[in-house]
């Protein structure tokens, strides 16, 4: 059978488990802290809503959307920062180890449909994609011709799932998040020089939402290194922040001859607890909160930018 055919429900069940089987997360931890992580997952897909806050946004994508949904990151920093009214959803629309070109699947962009439909009130798309393509494909021996064959690949498939987000009511906006460093090596590459072609894919997802009317991106690459810095030698707070739009300055964030800091991270590509509940403040800091408490972009047509109507291919290619 052919798992990648299986909606993003389904899926995300049995890369979960997976994940946790295979990955060096379950060498890292004790069978009762997967256990602890894989029952919050069940109460965060069988809740039942009472009295409760205003779902928001959508969380749509890999691993690192998923532990940001069932960590409750997001929703815990907008009540941190005074927008408690609100919260994010993604039970049905997150799947760890997941690609974008998986989510250029129709059965995968019918289930962003679904659950967009299913909550008329969310407006904002939390998009945190292309980090497995990127992983998977990329290596150091390719040529920069390759490599950016490659990447332009992996954008166009992005854009395919964006505008799909775009295209299903005109009050949507997207918010392409993008990844911090990682401590992980690849063959003959270093983590620096992973980290460092993770920033060109970046540039171009950058320059992809500057295209895009009602998409942004977030830069993420060195937030941990200021929320937790390096002590006792670099505290808390001293290396800057990553840059945001207009003009993304720094960039790259933090010290980018580093990987993160031990306590930022929960294996050598994942963020800690803590690291995502940062990464779903620096979101808010940098564009949820304007989002969240201005005007809804007026209704226009659903035409997503000047070069090419929301009506893509499903296929992305």
């Amino acid at each position: 059978m052919d798992w990648t055919l299986l909606p993003p429900p389904v899926r995300g069940v049995v890369n979960a488990v997976m994940h946790f089987r295979k990955g060096s997360a379950l060498r890292r931890c004790s069978h009762w802290k997967i256990l602890a992580v894989l029952l919050v997952a069940i109460t965060a897909f069988s809740a039942v809503a009472g009295e409760s806050p205003t779902p928001r946004i959508l969380m749509v994508g890999d691993s690192w959307a998923w532990f940001m949904f069932i960590n409750h990151s997001l929703r815990d920093a907008l009540a941190d920062c005074g927008l408690g009214q609100y919260i994010e959803e993604g039970a049905y629309s997150t799947v760890p180890g997941s690609t974008v070109a998986q989510w250029t699947n129709p059965l995968w962009l019918a289930q962003i449909t679904t659950e967009l439909e299913r909550n008329p009130s969310i407006d904002i798309v939390h998009l945190s994609l292309t980090g497995n393509d990127f992983l998977n494909e990329w290596t150091i021996e390719m040529s920069e011709a390759d490599r950016d064959a490659l990447f332009s690949r992996i954008v166009g498939d992005l854009e395919t799932v964006v505008r799909h987000c775009l295209s299903i009511r005109p009050d949507i906006r997207v918010a392409i998040v993008g990844y911090d460093y990682i401590n992980k090596s690849k063959g003959r590459a270093s983590f620096q020089q992973l980290n460092e072609a993770g920033m060109i894919l970046a540039g171009m997802q950058r320059d992809l939402a500057a295209r895009l009317e009602r998409c942004e991106y977030i830069q993420s690459y060195g937030a941990m290194h200021h929320y937790f810095g390096f002590p006792p030698t670099i505290p808390p707070g001293r290396l800057p922040l990553p840059g945001q739009a207009p003009d993304f300055q720094p960039w790259p964030g933090g010290d980018r001859k580093r990987g993160n800091p031990p306590e930022a991270m929960f294996d050598d590509i994942h963020l800690s607890m803590k690291g995502y509940y940062y990464l779903g403040r620096l979101c808010v800091d940098a564009l949820y909160r304007r989002w969240l408490t201005e005007e809804a972009p007026p209704d226009a047509p659903h035409t997503t930018s000047k070069e090419q109507p929301a009506a893509v291919a499903l296929t992305g290619r």
